[in-house]
């Protein structure tokens, strides 16, 4: 979670024992102990988050305008279904998937854009939900995932997750000071009809930005993701993964309009191999992330002071 400032540092709280301690009960007390653990753990981060509760008031008590007496209640929502993310990746990287069910919105469109493309892809995504959990349902495709992330996890937590997890089903390609290096990577992939990933809803301080409503209010977006998915020359589709009751989840893959890659279209993709405008790219982005963060307002995952007010 993210510090007094409009961006995000690049690492998540969270001690290590802490992930070890929700590993144990998952392991051996099951999922729904976890939970219920959760709901008290979920205490000690309203006061103790401080910064984080702060943003999360200001986004339901400014942005969505919820009254001064529901806002708690839905700020300890927020941590709790946060939570319950985390205690699902966890449980299905150590191999406890088959109690998750996954709803997959336009998956048949999606996997005949894939099979037919010549050259790789883009998706954007956000930190809706758990999108990460999304790789592991590609039938096969795993192989073919590359996740561009900046990996400034805490080391000790990183240990204990990988050493309750199954190997990942994805690539990482990591975003370091080597800027050439992690272009080039992306475009090995493309070349070899890959996917690549991307998250659009967060940048670090010192990343070039630009600012476009959101929500109502004005806020700030990583401008080099959209900037290099133009430069690429390749279809792009938005990529959304929420939580339902029930241990459910739901896929959402948006199609881009202006690259003729829509639900009923996705096959001409790619031949188009544009991502339109200047601008367009952007703007899509903004509305179908605001689309899903008002149908989910609960699993919106950005910490921080996101709104430029």
């Amino acid at each position: 979670m993210g510090h007094d400032n409009h961006s995000w540092q690049g690492k998540s709280r969270g001690g290590a024992l802490g992930y070890q301690i929700f590993v144990f009960i998952i392991r051996y007390l099951g999922l729904r102990t976890a939970y219920c653990f959760l709901s008290l753990v979920v205490i000690y981060f309203i006061p103790f988050a401080f910064v984080a509760t702060r943003s999360l008031w200001f986004y339901y008590r400014h942005v969505l305008e919820r009254s001064v007496w529901v806002t708690p209640f839905l700020i300890y929502r927020h941590y709790f279904i946060f939570g319950q993310t985390i205690i699902d990746k966890l449980a299905i990287g150590a191999g406890l998937g088959k109690r998750f069910k996954f709803e997959i919105l336009h998956y048949k469109e999606f996997l005949d854009f894939w099979g037919i493309q010549k050259t790789g892809f883009i998706t954007i995504g956000a930190h809706v939900g758990c999108w990460e959990l999304a790789s592991h349902f590609f039938d096969g495709y795993e192989d073919r995932i590359n996740i561009v992330m900046l990996d400034a996890e805490y080391e000790k937590i990183k240990k204990v997750v990988d050493n309750n997890s199954r190997p990942r089903p994805y690539k990482i390609i990591p975003v370091t000071d080597d800027f050439l290096r992690t272009v080039l990577e992306i475009k090995n992939a493309l070349n070899n009809a890959e996917m690549v990933s991307f998250q659009g809803d967060r940048f670090v301080e010192g990343q070039p930005t630009f600012s476009a409503p959101f929500m109502g209010l004005e806020a700030s977006f990583p401008a080099g993701v959209f900037t290099l998915a133009r430069k690429m020359k390749v279809p792009v589709i938005f990529l959304f993964v929420m939580r339902k009751p029930r241990f459910t989840y739901t896929i959402e893959f948006v199609f881009m309009e202006n690259t003729e890659a829509s639900a009923a279209s996705a096959a001409s993709a790619a031949s188009a191999g544009t991502c339109g405008s200047d601008i367009s790219l952007e703007k899509s982005y903004i509305a179908a992330l605001e689309d899903v963060v008002r149908r989910y307002p609960s699993q919106w995952f950005n910490f921080y002071k996101f709104w430029k007010t």
